[in-house]
């Protein structure tokens, strides 16, 4: 299998976004303040940021190889000056990165439901993304 090692990451990544909300012991003055429905869940919105993070990781990881390779371009005009630099890419998507989980849990907080369903339109196209990348990338 000649993506052996990142297949595994992206099952690992894929995996613990599912075990990836922390146990916590919560006042019951505050859980009586806020009604929780199932779009407020904390595992949820720690599953999908996860996942994302994690697709984000597995796109740029494989964007890089591709590149370097000389198999593939950078697709995305906004990055494709970006990708010829790998500190500057992977510096530039965990920003990105970093904002968009940061924004998710803003908007969580006051909609919930638009927040997962956001992050789940984003973690799709990025899985769709990651897809096409592993197709472009040549064996190992």
């Amino acid at each position: 299998m000649p993506f052996a090692p990142m297949t595994r990451l992206a099952l690992f990544v894929a995996l613990l976004g599912g075990f990836a909300a922390p146990a916590r012991a919560q006042d019951s003055n505050a859980l009586l303040a806020q009604p929780r429905t199932g779009w407020s869940a904390p595992a949820l919105h720690v599953s999908l940021a996860t996942a994302f993070a994690g697709l984000q990781a597995l796109d740029t990881a494989t964007t890089l190889h591709s590149v370097r390779t000389g198999t593939a371009v950078e697709a995305n005009p906004l990055m494709g000056d970006l990708a010829k630099h790998p500190a500057a890419l992977v510096g530039v998507k965990a920003g990105l990165t970093t904002a968009t989980i940061l924004s998710m849990r803003a908007l969580s907080r006051n909609h919930p439901k638009a927040a997962v369903l956001t992050m789940i339109a984003l973690n799709a196209g990025s899985a769709f993304v990651v897809g096409s990348n592993f197709r472009v990338a040549p064996p190992r």
